[in-house]
């Protein structure tokens, strides 16, 4: 009767500690049971709470993605290379990872990611200004050739640079 109900208890807390890693975001499966493996719960007692977690649709890699890859394309755009390589850190498979990709041109998101990144760069030269958009957009992954003078820019990253430096 007493394991009983210190299993209960237990798994309780198991639960409990996953409920409130989730209330900050969603996560990915491997992102709970490594928070739960760092508190040192039982492996069965991990494995309980995270399908009672899928029965009740709060563990859903496959919605994780979709959640993640729309918030960073909104807040943080980057490449696809970078998003994919994010969510695999999470622990979402290859193909899930792969299908997160947005099929739209890397051109737009280095268009919302330049302007972005203008608006913090508009009080600087025109020189180290585009020196340093340039380099944020190789960082960021959302160019993928090597550098390039920038006269011989994409033109929608002239556009981009054109438009901070009329916003000065």
């Amino acid at each position: 009767m007493t394991t009983r109900l210190l299993n209960e208890d237990q798994r309780a807390r198991v639960y409990d500690a996953a409920l409130r890693f989730l209330g900050a975001r969603p996560r990915s499966e491997r992102e709970i049971r490594t928070r739960l493996a760092r508190h040192q719960f039982a492996p069965e007692m991990v494995d309980g709470a995270i399908e009672r977690l899928r029965r009740v649709g709060l563990v859903d890699d496959a919605a994780f993605r979709r959640v993640l890859g729309r918030a960073r394309q909104t807040h943080r755009p980057r490449g696809g290379r970078l998003l994919k390589q994010e969510l695999r850190s999470k622990g979402i498979d290859q193909d899930t990872a792969a299908a997160a990709i947005p099929t739209d041109d890397d051109a737009d998101d280095a268009y919302r990611a330049a302007a972005r990144k203008a608006h913090s760069l508009r009080a600087l030269d025109e020189r180290t200004f585009k020196q340093r958009l340039g380099a944020f957009l190789r960082a960021a992954a959302l160019t993928t050739r090597p550098p390039a003078p920038w006269s011989l820019a994409s033109p929608r990253r002239q556009e981009s640079a054109a438009k901070a430096m009329g916003d000065r």
